[in-house]
């Protein structure tokens, strides 16, 4: 049969403690999954989760569970732990999976699970500079007790291009030397020519400038874009980081004043994608919830179905998010 299964208090705390004494992967997996689902659905706090991972990632050894709990920590951090708490979390989970994790991590999968996870959570300068600095190494390094010491294993090209992504956000890492430092890094990757330019695409698209940013906005939300759906979620992808809040959230209004366009001339595919892409719910707040809530009021319920259900998954989502950061806050 089917259902939903919750893990009690005590119980989440057993596994806090014991959650590596478990043999079975199988079993372990199951109650991983089912914590993660709790606290996407605010049942169950995400600093619980966090601290699971943190104590018990270490030692396991299944690849699943891995790239399960490698590729839900920056969501879990992004999305389910209150602002006034992130940086501690995010800090903490930071440090541990350079400086604890990565080190002893083995086998190539693991591995860049490990350097993936690391470079998902950065979010401030200072982590930021050292993935910049892994690229400079040609081969990332942990920074236990303040020594560096090189890991053995390859930077993938998906990953270095996340990394100048990711420092194309900063204003202080993407001043001078910046644009020929990505060319430089870019120049290195000769066997696919459309992922650099979609990479270079997303580092434009990340510039701490509001002409810029509105001009791409301009393309994404209008009844016809010449470029292809990938290279639009390229420029999304950057458009609206968290970090650059003060010059974002104005797009984040033009999202919810211009997004019916889209869905009124636009193929569903390419709609469905462009909604996926630029839908705010990073910026998660009572006030957001609530522009979402107010443009399906005023939306026509027969001509804009789609759109009107692409909200209420947002509003559910939104919700749920609320909710976490609510319960991480009672019970920490």
């Amino acid at each position: 049969g089917y259902g939903d299964f919750l893990i009690d208090d005590r119980s989440l705390e057993a596994f806090k403690k014991g959650m590596s004494k478990i043999d079975d992967a199988l079993t372990r997996e199951f109650i991983y999954n089912t914590i993660l689902k709790m606290v996407i659905e605010g049942r169950a706090p995400s600093h619980v989760f966090l601290d699971i991972i943190r104590t018990h990632i270490s030692s396991e050894t299944n690849l699943n569970i891995l790239q399960i709990l490698s590729s839900s920590l920056p969501s879990i951090l992004k999305n389910y732990v209150p602002e006034d708490h992130y940086k501690t979390e995010a800090d903490k989970t930071f440090d541990f999976l350079l400086n604890s994790y990565l080190p002893q991590a083995e086998g190539d999968e693991v591995i860049q699970n490990a350097i993936s996870a690391i470079i998902h959570v950065a979010y401030n300068d200072t982590q930021k500079s050292i993935l910049r600095d892994w690229l400079e190494n040609k081969k990332p390094f942990t920074l236990k007790d303040g020594e560096r010491q090189d890991i053995d294993a390859v930077i993938t090209v998906s990953n270095k291009h996340t990394i100048l992504k990711k420092i194309a956000t900063s204003v202080e890492l993407s001043g001078q030397g910046f644009k020929e430092f990505v060319e430089s890094q870019l120049s290195e990757d000769t066997k696919n020519v459309d992922l650099v330019n979609r990479c270079r695409l997303s580092i434009e698209a990340a510039a701490y400038d509001k002409d810029v940013k509105n001009r791409f906005m301009d393309e994404l939300l209008a009844a016809k874009c010449e470029r292809s759906i990938w290279d639009q979620r390229a420029i999304a992808a950057t458009l609206m980081p968290t970090c650059q809040s003060e010059i974002v959230l104005p797009l984040v209004d033009r999202f919810f004043n211009e997004i019916e366009v889209v869905f009124k001339n636009r193929l569903r595919d390419e709609r469905d994608a462009i909604y996926f892409a630029l839908d705010p719910t990073q910026f998660a707040s009572e006030e957001l919830l609530q522009k979402y809530k107010d443009l399906v009021e005023k939306l026509d319920p027969e001509e804009q179905k789609s759109l009107i259900a692409k909200l209420n998954e947002s509003i559910e989502s939104l919700t749920k998010m609320l909710a976490a950061k609510k319960l991480y806050a009672e019970t920490i």
